[in-house]
């Protein structure tokens, strides 16, 4: 086989266009199915590598898509959404070509709101920091949904246009949480500012006052903010501070301990007599004591006077408890009366 070279000089003088190079024919078959495999390889690799890559787009998208959370980028400079996942619908109940809508935001974003979230937007493409933010919008069927945006602004080489992508996540049900637990917290405030016990909560480790309501520091003879932060013995109570320290380790070994009458040794130098009744339980920054105290001095002196003399009242009661057979419209009656020795005459 031969082909016409050009371009190539004889030493005999011959025209260089005229002139035939032979050609080996099984060589060229070789390179040519050697081309053909490489060319066939690389289809082959070419086509693993567009299903490999539209493998990993479907993962892609069933991840964003299945996130409780809207993921879009918006163009900064236009202001046009270039993504927005399925998610949108669901979250706010607005079909996904309405987000792109001039004007969306400003309309959707609650009142009372729009000027700092717009506000906030704003300072993310200024200063190109990342933000996080939280707002309410209404959604189309009128409901106020909280949400929380994140994000973040990114610009191309040698400035080219920036993308704001942002990750909107529905925060509702965490901020009517909040909402209850502030509102069961402002209770529970009130109740302990409201109660005529007196409220100690203790460090469950170290027996420090935590906090104390408004009649413990009344009893204790304290301000509140001396009474909190003392140690369990140093605020009178028992007689001594060893007896306070195993009644505090009692406390810790058994979780509960009753006193039906306990010496309170106030700072004035008066003495009263207490009950206390505490407890320990558990809550999420660990365990804490609570300690109800209650003044029964008055109600231990009664004891005592009841105790001393148990017939007193009885004496001075009996003959009006006796069965009535005199005419107290007769003068000598009532004096007869009133000389009986066992009656005594102050009670009237």
């Amino acid at each position: 086989m031969y082909h016409r070279a050009t371009g190539i000089g004889s030493n005999k003088g011959e025209s260089s266009v005229n002139q035939r190079i032979p050609v080996d024919t099984n060589l060229s078959g070789e390179l040519l199915r050697d081309l053909n495999e490489k060319l066939l390889m690389a289809s082959v690799r070419q086509h693993e590598l567009t299903e490999i890559a539209k493998q990993a787009e479907q993962r892609l998208s069933a991840m964003v898509n299945g996130l409780h959370a809207v993921i879009c980028e918006i163009n900064v400079q236009t202001g046009e959404m270039s993504f927005i996942s399925e998610q949108a619908e669901s979250l706010l109940g607005y079909e996904r070509s309405a987000w792109n809508q001039r004007g969306f935001w400003r309309r959707v974003i609650h009142p009372e709101d729009r000027a700092a979230a717009l506000a906030y937007l704003f300072e993310a493409v200024r200063s190109l920091h990342n933000l996080e933010h939280e707002f309410r919008v209404v959604a189309q069927d009128g409901r106020i949904v909280w949400v929380r945006n994140r994000a973040v602004v990114v610009y191309g080489a040698d400035n080219a246009e920036g993308l704001m992508r942002c990750v909107l996540e529905d925060v509702l049900g965490r901020k009517q949480a909040e909402a209850m637990l502030a509102q069961s917290e402002c209770r529970y405030l009130r109740l302990f500012a409201a109660t005529q016990e007196g409220i100690l909560l203790l460090d469950a480790k170290t027996g420090v006052i935590i906090d104390a309501s408004p009649s413990a520091t009344a009893l204790f003879g304290f301000s509140h903010g001396t009474l909190s932060g003392k140690e369990f013995f140093e605020i009178g109570l028992f007689a001594g501070k060893q007896e306070c320290r195993d009644a505090f380790a009692r406390l810790q070994r058994e979780h509960f301990v009753h006193f039906d009458s306990l010496p309170l040794y106030s700072p004035t130098g008066a003495v009263r007599a207490v009950e206390l009744t505490g407890n320990a339980y558990d809550e999420s920054v660990g365990t804490v004591i609570q300690c109800r105290t209650r003044d029964v001095t008055e109600r231990k002196r009664a004891e005592t006077l009841q105790t001393e003399d148990p017939h007193r009242d009885r004496q001075n009661t009996a003959p009006l408890q006796r069965p009535l057979q005199t005419d107290f419209c007769d003068d000598a009656s009532w004096a007869a009366l009133f000389r009986e020795e066992s009656f005594d005459q102050n009670v009237l």
